[in-house]
């Protein structure tokens, strides 16, 4: 196994992954507390009044117009954080899928060693599992203690994104040790 291929595989990983980040789609955040119209100064510390109107814009109830026959008609729809994050798992889980298929296919041409492969994929499991963590310990910092981050909805994010990485790499990390575990009941 050659030093080359070891950096040229991580490379195409990295720019893979770098390439998946900027395709995802910034939506607009809502109320973690799912609060609706949430009048000033707020509850909690996540307070932002943009349009100066005297309500949280996170917990604002959003209007659409529709339009019927005569006259112009608008609905209230109440967003909540679940109902308008799209979140990309099956997408995830593909590309997943595929690299790990890869990597296996490069272990039976004797390109990759089955060691570095798992070296390669512990690796990730704890930049996943640490990423996850900083993430969880922020949100939880902004929610309980009103700490003011601008990038909140893409933590929150980007917390899910990776942490269900996280899980497919563990389901792979729990399937090889297998004949582990087994001792453990004999």
């Amino acid at each position: 196994m050659s030093y080359k291929f070891i950096k040229l595989f991580t490379g195409i990983l990295f720019s893979l992954v770098l390439f998946l980040s900027f395709t995802v789609v910034a939506k607009a955040q809502n109320c973690p507390r799912s609060l609706v119209n949430d009048p000033a100064p707020g509850i909690c510390g996540l307070y932002v009044d943009e349009n100066n109107n005297q309500f949280c814009d996170l917990s604002e109830e959003k209007t659409i117009p529709l339009k019927s026959q005569s006259n112009l008609v608008e609905k209230k729809v109440i967003e909540t954080p679940l109902a308008t994050k799209d979140y990309y798992m099956w997408q995830l889980t593909l590309v997943f899928t595929l690299i790990y298929l890869l990597s296996l296919f490069l272990v039976k041409k004797g390109y990759l060693s089955l060691m570095v492969n798992r070296k390669i994929w512990n690796m990730l499991l704890l930049i996943a599992f640490v990423i996850t963590v900083i993430t969880s310990v922020l949100v939880l910092l902004r929610l309980n203690y009103g700490l003011s981050l601008s990038v909140y909805a893409d933590m929150v994010f980007w917390h899910v994104e990776v942490g269900y990485v996280m899980i497919l790499i563990s389901i792979c990390h729990t399937l090889w040790h297998t004949a582990y575990f087994k001792t453990y009941f004999k």
